[in-house]
């Protein structure tokens, strides 16, 4: 078991114990709710579901994060702060990640939400793609590190892979409540459009998804570093940015 340690990094008391039978939070900043995705209901989305465990838990989710005195301005924002964990895995060949989405239009506003991002441990990536037209898509894979911070914009499809076979990838996101998430055509297609895959002498490569192949797909591999995108949480990350200074952040992601 594996003790993380988030406070000096984050400004967020947060401790998260990591071990064969789940994860475990610290008493202080326990979530409101929390959440498991199991083999079971991934398998369509790798390549090769083989014989791989089912009930395997693949990653944990865990929402509405906040200190006590911080509670009323994620309320009156309509803002959550919530925390992804990425066990290591390999299923047969295929590097472990999430399901993967796009933000549908509010039912409630009628806009479409960004989401900002901040790696607390490990490496990973996030696959980002969007439609160019009919047949063209354009397909980013940000490499990301501990500390990297990145706003999704609202016109993407994202998911997350964890580049590593033996740490954890763990990364916090801030979002408006009121974002309506969007897996049908993720699903549709077995997976985003390109897999990250790994030989027998451990080494990494990109695989188009065969699911793909009625679209023309533009691959960039590319370190959150190369993107010119507006990102306001660099300097604080994104709890301590948006606690500092709520009323700017909130604008930001409610555009």
């Amino acid at each position: 078991m594996s003790l993380l340690n988030f406070d000096l990094k984050n400004g967020f008391p947060s401790v998260i114990e990591t071990g064969k039978n789940g994860i475990y939070y610290n008493p202080k900043a326990m979530p409101e709710y929390k959440g498991e995705r199991s083999f079971a209901k991934m398998k369509d989305l790798y390549k090769n579901a083989g014989k791989y465990d089912e009930g395997k838990t693949m990653y944990y989710t865990a929402g509405n994060l906040w200190l006590a005195n911080d509670k009323n301005k994620f309320l009156r924002n309509e803002m959550t702060y919530e925390y992804t964990i990425i066990p290591p895995a390999v299923v047969n060949g295929e590097l472990n990640k999430t399901h993967g989405h796009i933000h549908g239009a509010s039912e409630k506003t009628g806009k479409i939400r960004c989401e900002a991002f901040e790696v607390l441990h490990g490496q990973g990536c996030f696959e980002l793609f969007k439609e160019v037209n009919d047949k063209e898509f354009e397909c980013l894979m940000v490499l990301l590190k501990e500390g990297d911070t990145i706003i999704v914009p609202s016109d993407y499809y994202h998911l997350s892979i964890n580049t590593s076979t033996d740490d954890y990838f763990i990364f916090a996101d801030l979002i408006k409540d009121d974002v309506r998430t969007v897996y049908s055509h993720v699903k549709d297609k077995h997976g985003g459009p390109y897999r990250l895959m790994i030989d027998d002498n451990k080494e990494k490569y990109y695989e188009l998804n065969e699911n793909w192949n009625d679209k023309n797909i533009r691959l960039k591999i590319i370190n959150c570093s190369d993107l010119n995108w507006s990102d306001p949480f660099k300097d604080k990350g994104l709890y301590q940015a948006f606690t500092s200074n709520e009323e700017y952040i909130s604008q930001i992601l409610g555009q």
